[in-house]
């Protein structure tokens, strides 16, 4: 299996995963702070109602300690009714003096990014509050920088109920007023002594109509305010009657949380994103493994089977696709190393088997040859002796001896043709048909017995040692195999010599001495007519067939035979398994 599937897969998982995360960093970043915005306005206007059903300022501030911790919000609460010195009392004032000496009184609350100092240059547009003579800015700079107020039509300003809260307040928006000129006095009072600076602001918001998303409520009004075209706050404002008095509840709550919770949302899931990751990499990595491993031996499998290598793979330890698709393959592997083997062994039997008959065509058109050649001439001499009988060309005596040769020659025939019957049996099919495990030395024992006149007739001397060695073949034909070596052995040993038989550990020798063979005949012998002296052959009556007859039994029995000369001798010998 090549390493590109491997990368591959861990490519595929790793892009997911980051696509993953990808999706999930949207969704905090996004999705997510609008949602988180939604459930909050949602969960403030469902608890409103805890504070609007206040009648006591007692039981209103009972009811804002829990508001305030299950909405995490911040509220504060205005008297609408106070006198014009009570409320002075109750804004953060900044006194200026212009050029002219003329000296005004500006709401100016707490900002996070700045802070005032005496001598501090204050200018822009301003409305005024008739009620206290205070003058609250719409757009506010300080030392010539803006820090307050957009230049542009509030849309707050089509709002109803905020109309009526302004002019309630006696905000005149009717005219604006350019002042400029430095500080000489502030104070640090805030709303209802409260130190938080979101609430000054966003009165200031209020009072100076700086509101661009102004929404009605069924209990008053919301929106969220904006510190350089950044949301800040989300507000929401409620008339309360407490203890007689009208009140304006302010409740604020910091869009900053929701940032806050998303940036540490957005951290806590990278880092368990880095940890799920690493986990899954290593996860990735061994299930890859597992994967790949038995796949890359499947591969190689099938490899081997494309170049005919049958060897099989392990078997993968698993109830799945890939254990079933191993499995398969060994089946396969195995069916096709039996089928093949088997077309091998036929195919090598068919070829076996057109060698065989190769041969033995031609070992059959050269026994023809041969048996054609031996029996020319005994035929010859059948015709010339015949002829001469007949033409009555012979005396009484030389009539006998031509009957006498007639007789010889027609002996000799027969004896071919006894022979060739014999080797036509030896070639047949069924050759095995009559084996069975014996004892040689029978065997031996009995060509010895029908045989011994012969060599005591020639003055030749036996001489037997034998052991009980056995054989599994065709006790018939070792019959034939021992007496055509030990006659032929007779036949070619001069009088009063010796011949040894021995079979001892399944070694068979027959050794007969004062003769040998020349060494440009010895490897023929075995074959069908071959005579290694003609002439005393034909004294012999031999026909050439013996040792041809031996050869084809003991290949038979694929047993190794051999003859060879020794000093002053010949020994024919064959091995049994």
């Amino acid at each position: 299996m090549k390493k590109s599937f491997v990368k591959k897969i861990f490519s595929g998982v790793f892009l997911l995963l980051f696509i993953v995360f990808l999706v999930q960093l949207l969704f905090q970043r996004v999705i997510f702070p609008v949602y988180y915005l939604k459930e909050v306005q949602q969960n403030i206007k469902d608890e409103l109602s805890i504070l609007v059903d206040s009648s006591t300022e007692e039981q209103f501030l009972n009811n804002l300690d829990k508001f305030s911790q299950y909405t995490q919000t911040t509220t504060h609460i205005m008297n609408i009714n106070s006198t014009s010195e009570e409320s002075r009392d109750i804004y953060p004032i900044t006194v200026i003096k212009n050029e002219m000496n003329e000296y005004f009184s500006i709401f100016i609350p707490k900002f996070t990014n700045f802070s005032l100092q005496n001598d501090d240059l204050i200018s822009g547009r301003f409305y005024l509050n008739t009620r206290n003579n205070t003058y609250i800015p719409k757009v506010l700079l300080v030392n010539d920088v803006r820090i307050y107020g957009e230049s542009r039509m509030m849309s707050g300003m089509h709002s109803k109920k905020y109309m009526n809260w302004l002019s309630d307040n006696h905000i005149d928006f009717s005219n604006t007023y350019d002042l400029q000129g430095r500080i000489i006095e502030m104070t640090d009072q805030l709303v209802e002594q409260s130190k938080d600076i979101n609430v000054s602001r966003e009165i200031l918001n209020l009072s100076s109509g700086n509101i661009t998303n102004l929404k009605e409520t069924s209990f008053g009004l919301s929106y969220i305010s904006n510190i350089e075209n950044k949301p800040t706050n989300l507000v929401y404002t409620s008339r309360l009657i407490l203890d007689g008095k009208e009140h304006l509840a302010i409740t604020i709550y910091p869009l900053s949380n929701i940032s806050l919770i998303a940036k540490k949302l957005t951290s806590f899931n990278i880092l368990m994103y880095l940890i799920a990751f690493l986990i899954l990499l290593g996860l990735s990595v061994l299930y890859i493994k597992k994967v790949s491993v038995p796949l890359i031996k499947i591969n190689e499998t099938t490899k081997r089977l494309a170049k005919l290598d049958f060897t099989q793979i392990d078997e993968v330890n698993s109830e799945d696709e890939i254990g079933e698709l191993s499995k398969s393959i060994n089946l396969l592997s195995a069916n096709l190393k039996t089928a093949l083997s088997e077309l091998n062994d036929k195919n090598e039997h068919l070829s076996l088997s057109i060698q065989q008959e190769t041969k033995h065509e031609q070992l059959r058109q050269d026994f023809v040859a041969g048996l054609s050649h031996e029996l020319k001439t005994p035929l010859a001499v059948i015709q010339a002796s015949s002829e001469g009988l007949s033409l009555k060309l012979f005396d009484k005596k030389q009539t006998e001896e031509q009957y006498k040769l007639i007789q010889s020659e027609i002996n000799k025939s027969k004896k071919i043709i006894q022979d060739m019957m014999q080797v036509y049996k030896i070639e047949q099919s069924n050759f095995k048909t009559n084996w069975r495990e014996f004892k040689l030395k029978d065997v031996i024992k009995n060509a010895s017995e029908s045989l011994n006149l012969l060599a005591e007739a020639k003055g030749i001397k036996t001489i037997i040692n034998l052991d009980d060695t056995t054989i599994f073949g065709d006790e018939n034909k070792f019959e034939l195999v021992i007496s055509n070596l030990f006659s032929n052995a007779i036949k070619y040993t001069n009088e009063f010599e010796e011949i040894v038989i021995n079979l001892k550990k399944g070694f068979f020798e027959i050794i007969n001495t004062g003769i040998t063979i020349p060494k440009e005949s010895i490897n023929d012998i075995f074959e069908p007519f071959y005579r290694v002296d003609k002439g005393r052959s034909r004294k012999t009556g031999s026909t050439g067939l013996g040792l041809y007859i031996v050869k084809q039994i003991l290949e038979q029995h694929e047993l190794n035979y051999g003859a060879e000369n020794l000093d002053n001798a010949v020994r024919f010998f064959f091995r049994v398994k």
